[in-house]
């Protein structure tokens, strides 16, 4: 059993990413954990899994046959012991709730990414909340949690401090954009002055940031590989929004897919099987 380490967060890193939108913490997840996940993660990459997904389509699922770049690997907790040891790690859920203010931390998807040496590209800048328009929530927010060490030159997070407060940012679904600059221009058309922060951690540190945060990562120009988990959460009051784009066409998740329906008929965002309780944990300090 994993021990818990130091307490996060205190009250001037909730002060933060209230200001902010982010916080980086100090090492708080045990080393054990951190390294275990990496060799969960090395599982994955050889095709390997504890648990079958209920669906097989639909969602980023990188295989041993794919290219290499940039490998994402959806919902990995729910394929790999590992992981999922890492994504329901109660001190990780307890600081989940501290910097939202809730009460119940659910699990709302996790993705594992890995950049490749010498060819991992950029990811876009844009806001997670940007593909989650079927949340009813606003407080939703993700951690960023790296598995191995990494430099500036390995493609690390970089993120637009305050940007979470400015409107309009629901166009934001730019992940896959290569363009970092052209993106960039958009916004400041707004007449937002812009600070860019580079996330350099180290593993066993978090970087958590709230779900209109403006956000994305260079590309990787060294030879090693940079392997990082974003655990993506939503509050205990989250439930499925039927929402429409300008177009009219209907927004989805892959969540509306895997998660039951509730006594409604629409998809179940608590159900235990796919989004469970990360906080507060039965038996956590």
């Amino acid at each position: 059993m994993f021990q818990h380490s130091i307490t996060f967060p205190s009250a001037d890193d909730i002060q933060h990413f209230e200001n902010y939108g982010y916080v980086i913490s100090p090492p708080f997840l045990p080393s054990t954990l951190i390294e275990a996940a990496l060799y969960g993660a090395e599982r994955i990459y050889a095709g390997e899994g504890d648990w079958m997904m209920p669906v097989s389509a639909g969602f980023l699922d990188w295989r041993p046959e794919h290219p290499e770049g940039l490998r994402i690997n959806d919902y990995a907790s729910l394929q790999c012991k590992e992981i999922n040891d890492l994504v329901t790690y109660p001190s990780l859920g307890r600081a989940f709730a501290a910097l939202l203010g809730a009460k119940i931390i659910r699990l709302f998807h996790d993705q594992l990414i890995c950049k490749d040496g010498n060819c991992g590209p950029v990811v876009g800048w844009h806001v997670d909340k940007a593909y989650w328009q079927t949340c009813s929530s606003q407080q939703m927010m993700t951690a960023w949690i790296p598995l191995n060490r990494y430099s500036s030159g390995m493609g690390p997070l970089l993120v637009i401090p305050r940007s979470h407060r400015w409107a309009g940012n629901e166009w934001m679904r730019t992940f896959g954009h290569r363009n970092l600059n052209e993106i960039i221009k958009r916004v400041k058309s707004d007449g937002e002055d812009l600070e860019v922060v580079e996330i350099l951690i180290d593993p066993g540190q978090v970087s958590f940031h709230h779900a209109s945060l403006i956000h994305g990562s260079g590309e990787n120009v060294e030879k090693n590989t940079r392997v990082a988990l974003t655990v993506h959460v939503q509050d205990g009051d989250n439930k499925y929004k039927r929402a429409q784009d300008e177009r009219g066409k209907i927004y989805s998740h892959v969540n509306d897919v895997l998660c039951k329906p509730d006594a409604s008929g629409a998809p179940d965002y608590s159900d235990p099987e796919i989004c469970p309780v990360l906080w507060p944990k039965l038996g956590s300090i």
